[in-house]
């Protein structure tokens, strides 16, 4: 029975509108008088009766009118005296009864009824959406406050007005009852937009945060930003050095290319595209190729059938470079001989002679 007495009460309002549409040709004050105390005594005889049913409103309207002493009622000067708000909440009301006539939609209109309450907070949530731009409450997503407690606080007070407006409260005059019927009307058209709105911002911020840290930095060897395409190396005199094999501290192999590329490709892809000259590494009969073996040979990019055996040992930077120096004293002190003394060694063409070995001492 609580089930349906939403649906009774709303049922006894609209017919307490339809009658008073039906009375409109009176005097607003002998309306008053008429229908005073018909909602609460049509809603006490239906929780008295099971198989209540509300009157036609118009035939009730035309009993009231002649207990009264009222003349028929006009149809011409009714229809001019009714207010459109009157003449709009009997239509509705007969298009319920229509509706009602079936018991797919009676059913209908009842869930109806029922989900109102989701209706206002929708509209409430729709209205801050629409303002919170305007007020600088705006966030990623769409409807959604911005972090901090003023736009949660607006957001909550916007709710709160649209279920009072829903309850009949917070409308007392004419003005703002029409502010109502506006927003509530911009709302409706707005809601499905603004929740689409809110489901693409909330993926786009998902798919986001999903995304895994790319590195942006060049691939394989780079010095200051800038890929190495090929090592060379000097000895001590400055000479250069040819197929100097490379590892770092972990006994791995110091390649150029890094993890960009395969570790069996047969050229640097990366500079095959990029317009230089392509390393390829030392390759050999049932091995995999070798890239930290240096300087490694090159190719000419841009080859319509890249050949790597074509691939020449490059020219090095430099002929040859300033030699090392030495940090060893270059005047040791030699070890004494057998008989005590410490000969100077005399340098010939800056390099010292050996120390001659001592003989065994013979006996006498």
């Amino acid at each position: 029975m609580n089930s349906t007495l939403p649906t009774i009460d709303a049922r006894i309002s609209a017919f307490a509108a339809a009658v008073r549409a039906e009375l409109a040709d009176l005097p607003g004050d002998d309306v008053d008088e008429l229908v005073d105390g018909l909602e609460a005594d049509l809603a006490e005889q239906a929780s008295e009766s099971a198989d209540f049913a509300i009157p036609d409103a118009a035939a009730y309207a035309a009993e009231l009118r002649s207990a009264a002493g009222f003349p028929d009622r006009s149809a011409d000067a009714a229809v001019a005296r009714v207010p459109l708000r009157t003449r709009v909440a009997t239509g509705l009301v007969a298009a319920s009864g229509r509706i009602r006539s079936s018991r797919v939609g009676a059913w209908l209109l009842d869930l109806l009824v029922a989900l109102r309450p989701v209706w206002w907070i929708a509209r409430g949530w729709a209205l801050f959406a629409m303002l919170s731009p305007l007020l600088g409450s705006t966030n990623r997503v769409v409807g959604f406050p911005a972090q901090n407690g003023a736009a949660w606080l607006l957001l909550l007070g916007f709710i709160l007005l649209s279920v009072q407006w829903g309850r009949g409260r917070w409308a007392p005059v004419a003005w703002l009852r029409v502010i109502r019927i506006i927003v509530s009307i911009v709302t409706a058209i707005a809601l499905p937009f603004l929740v689409g709105g809110a489901i693409a911002s909330t993926r786009s911020l998902l798919d986001y945060t999903a995304i895994e840290y790319i590195d942006s930095s060049q691939p394989g060897l780079t010095i200051d930003g800038e890929r190495v395409r090929n090592l060379f190396a000097y000895d001590s005199d400055g000479n250069p050095l040819t197929d100097v094999q490379l590892f770092d501290q972990s006994g791995r192999p110091l390649t150029t290319i890094g993890r960009s590329i395969s570790r069996d490709s047969q050229w640097d892809e990366y500079f095959y595209g990029g317009g230089g000259p392509v390393p390829v590494p030392l390759t050999a009969p049932g091995r995999t190729p070798v890239w930290n073996v240096f300087p490694l040979r090159e190719m000419p990019a841009f080859s319509v059938d890249p050949d790597p055996s074509s691939a020449l040992l490059p020219d090095f930077p430099f002929p040859k470079i300033p030699a090392v120096q030495s940090s060893v004293d270059p005047s040791p002190t030699p070890s004494p001989t057998a008989d005590g003394t410490n000969p100077t060694p005399t340098p010939t063409d800056g390099v010292l002679e050996p120390t001659p070995t001592p003989t065994e001492a013979v006996q006498p």
